[in-house]
């Protein structure tokens, strides 16, 4: 069976991750097992697990292994800071895996596929390899962020 990768990136407030949520949903009443991380919590999470001296490997395992990923908000790493080589090496070895394992992946990000390849090459070529036809770029213009339209 073939995967099916799906990127959004760009615009803040345009309704992404509502987007990806729904293909979510719609992959889950089909019966897909989804597992859906927030890119900033779940690196966070991480430091705290290993900040006890205990292993990541079962987290990086399932996101590696589960039918459908969806990694909400990539490369989000506080405001204009780029992720650690830590977070690129783990974001690599995933998509990696599920490249080769052909396991479908969902992805949104405040990032366009251009500003993920200047991050790391590599991880946004496999990105963009994979998504192809499924690849959106909104471009920035504050006035489309629908959380600033007056009600």
């Amino acid at each position: 069976p073939t995967s099916h990768w799906f990127f959004i990136g760009g615009q803040i407030g345009i309704g992404k991750t509502h987007i990806c949520i729904a293909i979510c949903c719609e992959l889950i009443k089909r019966g897909f097992v989804v597992k859906s991380i927030q890119w900033r919590e779940f690196f966070s999470d991480l430091k705290h697990i290993m900040s006890k001296q205990e292993s990541i490997y079962e987290q990086i395992t399932e996101l590696k292994k589960v039918q459908v990923l969806f990694i909400d908000d990539l490369f989000k790493s506080g405001y204009d800071k780029r992720p650690t080589s830590w977070e690129l090496d783990i974001a690599l070895e995933v998509i990696n895996y599920r490249n080769r394992e052909n396991l479908s992946t969902v992805f949104n990000s405040e990032l366009n596929i251009n500003e993920i390849l200047s991050i790391d090459e590599s991880i946004g070529s496999r990105i963009y390899e994979m998504a192809k036809e499924y690849t959106f770029d909104i471009p920035k213009d504050i006035g489309k962020n629908i959380r600033l339209l007056k009600k």
